[in-house]
């Protein structure tokens, strides 16, 4: 029997519920498509709120106190909605086999992806974030490709899916690079003029770094890992409220200590909407990302990213009045385009797996312990 401890448990908790158990879908594998449209929701969710939360640290709100405080309220809602899944506390732990997993996923997840997400997005911009995202699908399938989930292949589905990354990772550095210069001209140009405006605190190149880091452990290492646990056969919620525990433990440790200040917990009502509206929705977006990388792969479900952008760019631009440059446009149209053949790619492969030809017996999908119906 190679099925493990919580790959059994699923299976028996998922055969008594034969009309769902709360955030537990009734089939253990939905259709791939209610993946895709989970992950349009969280990315343009994402995109809003990327615009509020740099309006929220500009006006002096502790990136650290704000991820902490909104991930323990995600961390008690996803608990209690596990343990109601699971049916019992018991049933809802981890095995110790994969505790020490789980820590380092809630690190991943909350230090890198969250925390340094944030600190970066203090420091620079929201399309800047944005675009940064979008080197994630490429991260993420280079990192798959030494783990062994993702192959390459002389075929020409492997061909649009590279082709597809490379030009992901060429439009992200072009938009990055304008982002940069443009913020750099606009801070001269307010300090001629002696203004003062939001791009007079960024720092394009602190931020940047920031971002490399959480697409490198936050994004790519992040759902490789998570991945790697939903396939041991525990449920999406059940990863998430662990995780989430885990993480937050781990940046109490650092952001603690600095939150005795009275000053930090003086709120502007910018902050307690981002606060406020960060506790509603980040239970909801922590889960559907999870399902859809338990129905999908860590590589789809980063290759929305560019939604984002989009939706960045658009909320800036209504909302600050910040027009993006021709850099960052562009930068960010080549960045679509690239995933556009990523995803091409794959559907071919997909095709080919479905249909394999009888002289190739060796055909294999490339996504085909990652990507079910």
């Amino acid at each position: 029997d190679t099925v493990s401890p919580p790959g059994k448990q699923r299976q028996r908790i998922t055969a008594r519920c034969s009309v769902g158990c709360g955030w537990m879908p009734t089939a253990p594998r939905a259709p791939l498509v209610r993946a895709l449209l989970a992950l349009v929701f969280v990315q343009l969710s994402l995109a809003g709120y990327t615009v509020l939360a740099k309006s929220a640290t500009n006006d002096g709100l502790d990136p650290g106190l704000l991820v902490l405080l909104r991930d323990a309220v995600t961390a008690t809602v996803c608990v209690v909605a596990a343990r109601r899944a699971m049916g019992g506390w018991s049933k809802l732990l981890p095995h110790p086999e994969h505790r020490f997993a789980f820590v380092i996923l809630g690190v991943f997840g909350i230090y890198f992806g969250q925390y340094f997400a944030l600190i970066g997005v203090a420091e620079g911009t929201p399309v800047l974030s944005a675009v940064w995202s979008n080197t994630a699908p490429a991260a993420t399938y280079i990192l798959g490709v030494g783990l062994g989930t993702e192959v390459l292949r002389s075929d020409a589905p492997t061909a649009l899916r590279v082709t597809g990354v490379a030009a992901a990772v060429a439009g992200a550095v072009l938009a990055t690079l304008g982002s940069a210069s443009r913020q750099g001209s606009v801070t001269h140009g307010n300090s001629t003029a002696g203004g003062h405006g939001d791009d007079e605190k960024s720092h394009p190149a602190v931020a940047s770094a920031f971002f490399a880091l959480t697409v490198l452990f936050g994004g790519a290492g992040f759902f490789h890992l998570q991945k790697n646990l939903l396939a041991k056969g525990y449920f999406p919620i059940q990863v998430v409220a662990w995780y989430y525990v885990t993480g937050v433990a781990t940046l109490g440790l650092v952001v603690l200590p600095h939150s005795l200040d009275p000053s930090m917990w003086r709120l502007s009502s910018t902050d307690a909407v981002a606060m406020g509206l960060g506790m509603c929705l980040w239970p909801l977006l922590a889960y559907l990302l999870a399902f859809a990388n338990d129905r999908a792969s860590p590589v789809t479900v980063m290759a929305m990213a560019p939604l984002q952008t989009v939706g960045t760019m658009v909320l800036e631009y209504f909302v600050h009045g910040a027009v993006p440059g021709w850099e960052e446009v562009t930068g960010a149209a080549i960045v679509a385009g690239g995933l556009g053949l990523f995803v091409a790619g794959a559907l071919c492969a997909r095709s080919l797996a479905a249909h394999p030809r009888a002289s190739d017996p060796q055909a294999a999908p490339l996504l085909s312990v990652q990507d079910r119906d």
